[in-house]
């Protein structure tokens, strides 16, 4: 006590109240500078969405002052103290043995292998920061997130979460790593602008262009906003519900449900397709407002399941619905997707889905659906083989794909990870703080535990197999294929993209049956000669659905000859029965008639669906002069500023371009002041019938009304004549007169297929200098009542532009027309041959330009396409092919050439080599048609195809076939080799 007098602790009592003081202060100032710092940092796990998707509804969160600091204050109790008592979990001590990584996860050498040579600089991540929305930094197992802005909904917080379940599971064994991670809808790093640096930059999907590296979504850990709890836990529930009702009791036609408002073309076209009896589909629209209120109660996935089909459309980017939809053991009709999760790249057509096309989406779905209902058993296995494919994806898989793909990338960075000074350390503790009742509670359900096993073995990528590959790849590419070395590494990113190299090389096969390996070259014709120098894909009497007598007259012609790339479309004009409307219909038969406006209206909304190059309308006119002006007051109004009208400076000497005419309508008839064309194969009423339906003037109309008539149509009509671009004429005695060159003006006859053959006897010179410069339309004879065509060559060898077809028939003649237009890029216009579109002495029909050397290795896909009783009931199919050239008169193939039946078998092998000199290959077509030999019965038909001879890339070609309508088989492809060999002088 003698130490410490009683004066000397009152001068000691009074010192330490000013330290007090000063600290106390000292402390208050430095939390409030925390919390202000902490206020200014951009928008965190418990800030707002700061441009949240515009199609969301869900509240935006405001983010003022008052609230700044209210939530800097909950980041300091979550993130420091929450993470301040948590400890390391150590090392973890392995069990058990692990077994092999799916196929699949091969993709993470594939996504990282931008990186394999420059590696991942520190310069290219922080360049990545600008798209990015995090930035997660894990050191010695601890994890810590600098926040650039919120992400939509509670995406960034279970996203962190998956993170935080894989250090858990597997503690001390993810390596130090420093990455970006955006958690918005679609890619961003296109390859093309950062070739030069590769930006890496992790989110939920990719695409073959873009360099982001795909991870597993946040939904795997629960999307609490619609209800959907974590992935295992709803595969579980979806399986059960999709057991309730056997597979032949399920509904035999597909479904969707969704939300098509969200800038998503796909989705838009999917709503059309609303008809199980049309298009054996159903579309449903998810009402999100309503779903919200009733807590997504009546959007539960595992009551969705009771379809065989269900359809796949990606929204403004990729979905998460993917999933789901595999899971519920239907049929996963999936529309051509452009973007990729980390999973769906194990997927394959035939296998584990059937691919929809994305150009014809409705009538996909109807072919897909037709097969599956005539092949349930073949259908119900796709559906299982999928479902068993999720089920494999449990998140012991999905924690194994994180954990490889965080390792791989972890091994490219050049620099060593250190911990952002603005980043938070985020722990399970301080999630579950910030989270409010309801996102804890969906944590807590997904929350992981230590594994007792090692993550599944990724085979290693092995760099030098790999260049190889490349090596052999190229010389593959570049000598057997034909490619450029440009064309070869574009084919082979895609193919690297698509999981075609494999840590065992490049899967050939699969590669050659590809689409990246389809037979014709993308060359696009020099699009910017007059009309006159194109053959134009043109339509006869389009507006009918069958035969030329009895048949409806429909807008569905129209639209189907449209989206298949016809460019012109051909319209008959007739009064209705009371005179006071115009009708589409075959005139003096018993078709039955269409509104005109109805098929203008089809043509305006797919006019330009499959080629922007012009649609010529040919309007055949039996109308008077006040129905004209109404037609032009509908063709007006209908396309605005889609109708082409040349104003009275145009030059009438020529015609305009295919290019100078793109996205526009064109129309092409007589002027109104002469006599109305019409084409003689309609029969005759007094030969075949005497009624006819409103198509055209009543048999009881006095002939003083018919003289009025007359006498109307012969008045001009302004308007009228103001639509018509391409002016026609009307043959009437001699063909030399109609023959007749105008250099002031151009025109448009129309002949028949009798007309034309007799002309091309005498005038075959004439004809050809006269479609020079001028349009010759050749039309089927009208003993065609079946709606059969003629051999289009007999036009084309002329110069013939429009050779006119009955688009609705099934027969060779049409295989050929189908054929010549694949090319250009299936355009609907094929630039004619130089000799026939100016004088051209050298041309010689008698000199072999080329020999073309055919060798047809193999086909596939029968098996899937048809019921394995659809052409024996006993065995397998014995297929044979017969393969020739259509052309010109010196290329024609007097036979077709078979090879041999290959007996009981769906994937036939041949291994024949043809040889076919070529005279004029601007017109060769190759032929190849399919045939199962029968000898108790007619051979059946097994697919065919034609393909324009000069369009062919050499090498060994992917050759999809086609049905007997010319409509695609979804399967069916033969393996075929194109060489080009030049003949010996």
């Amino acid at each position: 006590m003698g130490l410490f007098s009683r004066k000397a602790y009152q001068t000691l009592s009074h010192l330490p109240r000013f330290f007090v003081v000063l600290l106390i202060l000292t402390l208050v100032l430095i939390v409030l500078f925390e919390v202000d710092n902490m206020a200014t940092q951009t928008k965190t796990i418990v800030g707002h969405n700061l441009e949240p998707t515009p199609w969301h509804l869900f509240p935006v969160k405001t983010f003022i002052n008052k609230t700044k600091y209210a939530r800097a204050s909950k980041i300091i109790q979550c993130s420091y103290f929450s993470c301040a008592t948590m400890t390391n979990n150590g090392q973890t001590i392995f069990t058990r043995e692990s077994e092999q990584c799916p196929d699949f996860y091969r993709s993470i050498h594939c996504d990282l292998e931008p990186w394999s040579n420059t590696r991942v600089s520190y310069a290219s991540l922080m360049e990545a920061k600008k798209f990015a929305s995090l930035r997660i930094t894990i050191i010695d197992g601890k994890l810590y997130v600098d926040y650039y802005y919120d992400c939509v909904q509670s995406r960034a917080l279970f996203t962190i979460w998956g993170l935080l379940q894989l250090l858990k599971r597997y503690p001390g064994s993810i390596p130090d790593v420093d990455l970006m991670f955006d958690c918005m809808d679609r890619p961003t790093i296109l390859k093309r602008d950062h070739s030069a640096m590769p930006l890496p930059i992790f989110r939920y999907c990719t695409t073959c262009d873009h360099f982001d590296i795909p991870f597993p979504d946040w939904s795997f850990w629960g999307w609490v906003e619609v209800n959907l709890g974590p992935w295992q836990e709803e595969f579980n529930s979806i399986k059960l519900g999709s057991q309730k009702i056997s597979w032949k009791n399920k509904l035999p036609y597909a479904y969707w449900k969704g939300n098509p408002d969200v800038q998503s073309p796909v989705r838009e076209k999917l709503l059309f397709c609303n008809d199980t009896n049309i298009w054996g589909a159903q579309i449903l629209r998810q009402n999100w407002a309503q779903e919200i209120l009733d807590g997504f109660k009546n959007s539960k996935l595992s009551n969705q399941c009771n379809h065989q089909y269900k359809i796949y459309a990606e929204g403004y980017a990729w979905s998460v619905s993917l999933k789901y939809i595999l899971s519920c053991g239907c049929v996963p009709l999936i529309i051509k997707a452009k973007y990729e999760d980390f999973f769906s790249r194990g997927l394959s057509p035939g296998e584990n889905y059937l691919p929809i096309s994305p150009e014809n989406i409705c009538q996909s779905i109807k072919t897909a659906v037709e097969w599956g209902n005539s092949h349930p058993s073949e259908a119900e296995a796709i559906g299982k083989a999928v479902q068993d494919y999720m089920e494999h994806l449990n998140m012991d898989r999905v924690y194994d794909y994180m954990y490889h793909l965080i390792t791989e990338y972890a091994k490219l960075l050049d620099f060593k990870p250190v911990r952002p000074s603005t980043a938070l350390e985020e722990c399970i503790g301080s999630l579950l703080c910030y989270a409010d009742e309801t996102k804890r509670e969906f944590l807590e359900r997904s929350a992981a535990s230590p594994s007792s096993t090692p993550p599944c073995k990724l085979p290693p990528a092995n760099i030098e197999m790999i260049k190889k590959e490349i090596e052999a790849k190229n010389d593959f590419l570049k000598n057997l294929q034909g490619q450029s070395d440009e064309d070869a590494n574009a084919i082979f990113e895609k193919a690297r993209h698509h999981n075609l190299l494999q840590h065992k090389g490049l899967h050939l096969l699969q590669f050659l049956y590809s689409d990246l390996n389809h037979p014709l070259s993308a060359v696009v014709d020099d699009m910017k000669s007059p009309l006159s120098h194109y053959y134009i894909y043109t339509s006869h009497n389009t507006y009918l659905t069958g035969n030329q007598i009895t048949s409806d007259s429909s807008v569905r012609p129209i639209k189907r000859a449209l989206q298949q790339g016809v460019r012109g479309i051909e319209l008959d004009l007739w009064p209705n029965s009371t005179k006071t409307d115009v009708n589409v219909c075959h005139g003096r038969t018993l078709t039955s008639s269409v509104k005109l406006w109805k098929c203008l209206k089809v043509i305006k909304d797919y006019a330009f669906s499959s080629s922007d190059y012009p649609v010529i309308i040919t309007f055949e006119d039996h109308l008077n002069r006040t129905l004209r002006a109404k037609v032009a007051i509908m063709v007006k109004r209908t396309f605005g500023d889609m109708l082409f009208q040349p104003d009275k400076y145009y030059d009438l000497s020529k015609l305009p371009s295919p290019a100078d005419l793109k996205r526009k309508i064109v129309i092409s008839t007589k002027p109104p002041n002469e006599s109305v064309d019409t084409e003689t194969n309609a029969p005759q009423k007094n030969v075949l019938f005497a009624t006819i339906s409103d198509c055209f003037q009543s048999k009881d109309d006095s002939d003083e009304n018919s003289k009025h008539q007359e006498i109307e149509m012969e008045g001009e009509v302004p308007e009228y004549r103001d639509l018509i671009a391409i002016h026609a004429v009307k043959h009437k005695g001699d063909l030399l007169d109609s023959l007749h060159v105008d250099p002031n003006k151009v025109k448009r006859l129309s002949l028949s297929e009798q007309q034309l053959l007799e002309a091309s006897k005498d005038h075959g010179q004439h004809i050809v200098r006269f479609t020079q410069g001028n349009i010759l339309r050749v039309y089927p004879k009208g003993s065609r009542l079946d709606s059969s065509n003629y051999n289009p060559y007999d036009g084309w060898k002329l110069g013939a532009q429009m050779v006119a077809f009955n688009m609705q028939g099934f027969e060779q003649n049409l295989w050929l027309m189908q054929g010549m237009f694949r090319a250009n890029n299936g355009c609907g216009y094929v630039k004619k041959p130089k000799f026939l579109c100016e004088a051209d002495p050298a041309f010689s029909p008698n000199k072999v330009k080329k020999i073309l050397k055919v060798t047809l290795y193999m086909g596939e896909g029968w098996h899937l396409e048809f019921h394995h009783a659809h052409f024996d009931y006993c065995s397998p199919p014995d297929f044979y092919a017969k393969v020739g050239i259509a052309g010109y008169e010196e290329d024609n193939t007097p036979r077709m050439y078979k090879t041999k039946s290959i007996e009981d078998d769906w994937r036939p092998v041949w291994d024949k080599v043809f040889e076919f000199p070529i005279r004029v290959p601007e017109l060769a077509l190759l032929w190849i048609e399919v045939k199962d030999n029968d000898t108790a019965k007619k051979n059946e038909f097994g697919g065919q195809t034609c393909l324009p001879v000069l369009q062919l890339r050499s090498g060994i070609r992917c050759v999809p076939l086609y049905n007997k309508k010319g409509e695609k088989y979804k399967f069916i492809k033969l393996l075929v080799r194109f060489e080009f060999v030049n003949p010996i002088s």
